[in-house]
């Protein structure tokens, strides 16, 4: 989903270490041969430098030196496009949605299929691909294997100011101003008055601000919640929570449905990536896991990265701590030269090319 280039080594790396998929990254060389790492197996793929890649949850997309659009996928190359077309291509945990011209295709576990050959721009997730046919004027979504129809019968794209999460996508129709949420499969009206909507997604949730009524509400799970009666300061919106500053600056959590009060004034920022919060309060580093605030560091970290379950960062001495599902690890004493987080995954660099990354408790040196 991700790319990231190390500068200092000239190597990129990409990752996906999610329970469902293979456990899949990407790099190439000094001589820039193209290599996958799958699951502990490093397979060369190119002789030549590669023009750009992605690695999702379920397959590694690549633009060959030649053009070619290839998707390597349990251990197979697929040829998807020869080349010539200008292909945009996105790579998400369960889905590789790509766009040439007016075709838009979806390459979902191992299967290559054209979803349409009348495109107006698409937006993918992790479960979900959504976009506009201007021949026959609809709006469409292809999720788990289905394709549904969202918006129908309308001369132009009728969508504005879309945000979508993993799994969701809220909206706001330009012709009649109607508020809604794509969710499971299904399409729901949220409100019919929907022109002055605020509104941020994650996965499984939308938090919003119903202006007309002055309330700070939640979708969750297909479940509206009434979190306050007065707009909130601020708000940010991660994959099944919601953290924000209510009106009296009390710093809250939105979490499986119950609000929680972190701080009972404003932090001095705060963060959310994922399932991560983070925030800064007086000087100190702070997560919160396991029900309570915890302190990470009393000071804040020149450079640290949020993830998935994972905060990493380096620390004054110039190594790497990191917080990973709520645990404390230390994990490098070398003095690092850069860092960067891919899900889970800590990559590191202690030198010219000198690579390493931290992967499920045990550091591997990279080639």
């Amino acid at each position: 989903m991700k790319k990231i280039i190390i500068i200092t080594s000239l190597l990129a790396y990409i990752f996906s270490s999610n329970t469902f998929a293979q456990h899949l990254a990407a790099y190439s060389d000094s001589q820039h041969n193209f290599y996958v790492f799958d699951a502990g197996k490093v397979e060369k793929l190119e002789n030549l430098q590669v023009q750009d890649y992605q690695v999702g949850g379920i397959c590694l997309a690549y633009i060959s030196n030649s053009g070619s659009f290839k998707a390597y996928h349990n251990g197979m190359v697929h040829t998807l496009e020869m080349g010539g077309p200008n292909i945009k291509y996105n790579a998400s945990d369960y889905l590789l949605g790509y766009a040439y011209f007016d075709f838009l295709k979806v390459f979902d576990d191992g299967l290559p299929r054209t979803l349409s050959t009348a495109v107006r721009g698409y937006t993918l997730q992790d479960s979900l691909i959504a976009w506009y046919d201007y021949v026959q004027q609809q709006v469409k979504v292809y999720y788990k294997g289905d394709i549904v129809v969202i918006e129908d019968g309308l001369l132009n794209f009728p969508i504005d100011n879309v945000k979508s999460g993993d799994n969701i996508i809220a909206y706001v129709t330009n012709f009649d101003n109607k508020f809604k949420i794509f969710y499971n499969g299904e399409l729901v009206i949220i409100d019919n008055f929907g022109e002055n909507m605020v509104y941020k997604a994650g996965r499984d949730i939308v938090g919003y601000m119903d202006v007309p009524r002055n309330i700070f509400k939640a979708f969750y799970k297909g479940e509206m919640f009434d979190l306050e009666y007065f707009a909130p300061t601020s708000f940010k919106v991660g994959d099944e929570i919601i953290a924000y500053v209510d009106n009296m600056g009390n710093f809250k959590l939105f979490k499986n449905g119950v609000i929680e009060t972190l701080l009972s004034y404003e932090p001095e920022y705060y963060e959310v990536v994922d399932q991560v919060v983070v925030f800064h309060d007086q000087g100190f580093l702070k997560t919160y896991c396991n029900g309570n605030v915890q302190i990470i560091e009393r000071y804040i970290p020149s450079k640290y990265k949020l993830d998935w379950h994972t905060i990493a960062y380096i620390d004054e001495n110039m190594n790497i701590r990191a917080v990973q599902n709520c645990e404390k690890a230390v994990i490098t004493l070398e003095r690092v030269v850069d860092i960067e987080l891919i899900r889970d995954l800590i990559f590191y660099n202690v030198g010219i090319n000198a690579n390493k990354v931290y992967y499920f408790g045990q550091t591997i040196e990279l080639p």
